[in-house]
């Protein structure tokens, strides 16, 4: 038969609308989402408060022994303050808010060695973001697949604060790079910011560290020790 669609899948689970009361928990359920007239790609999702809230669930003794055991993060452990803030985090949130108000590019790459909890401050660098900024739009890569999309950042308003956030960011790092590198040509006044992650090791085999980020953005690498 027909595969399933893939918007459906995300972060290793399928969310399927199901009827219920209205005392029931919110569907999670991922919406038709769009920004003005841009529609969101596919693999990608607009992290909003209603998204984080869909998934901040209490943590049971299972989630605390399998994410310390070494398991894949996901959102509930971000939005969990039980779960400890390593220093990085607070770094890359002081850059950020150093950043937040001038226009331009910034790149800020999140890397280090595997094991070293990557993931866990991405996604905690992000929830922070949200909660801090109202006004600003943060569109995530939560398929592994899923392309950069250029033509759609390409048409992001001028007014509008953009945030931009994938992990396994070696995918897709050579076309954020072309991306930035035609922004920065076209001569458009933009407020966009990119928050990238990966291992060390993927970004150098990709040759992304010798890219010329800074001729075309303000670009900053964090290295988690």
């Amino acid at each position: 038969g027909t595969a399933f669609p893939s918007r459906y899948f995300q972060e290793g689970s399928w969310f399927l609308s199901l009827p219920s009361s209205a005392t029931a928990q919110a569907s999670k359920t991922p919406r038709i989402q769009k920004s003005g007239a841009l529609e969101i790609p596919l693999g990608w999702a607009v992290v909003d408060t209603q998204y984080l809230n869909e998934r901040n669930v209490e943590l049971t003794s299972e989630h605390f022994l399998s994410f310390f055991d070494g398991r894949s993060p996901i959102w509930r452990e971000a939005l969990a303050r039980q779960i400890p803030r390593r220093e990085i985090v607070n770094l890359v949130l002081e850059k950020f808010e150093h950043d937040y108000h001038e226009d331009g590019i910034f790149v800020n790459l999140l890397t280090g060695a595997a094991g070293e909890g990557k993931t866990t401050a991405l996604l905690q660098v992000v929830c922070d973001m949200r909660s801090r900024h109202a006004d600003l739009h943060i569109l995530w890569r939560y398929e592994p697949g899923a392309p950069f999309p250029a033509e759609f950042i390409a048409r992001l308003p001028e007014n509008e604060r953009w945030l931009i956030v994938s992990d396994d960011a070696e995918k897709i790092g050579r076309r954020v790079y072309d991306s930035i590198q035609a922004l920065k040509l076209s001569g458009r006044n933009l407020r966009l910011y990119f928050l990238l992650c990966c291992r060390d090791t993927d970004w150098k085999a990709e040759n992304l560290h010798n890219a010329s980020w800074l001729q075309y953005s303000k670009f900053t690498a964090h290295i988690l020790h």
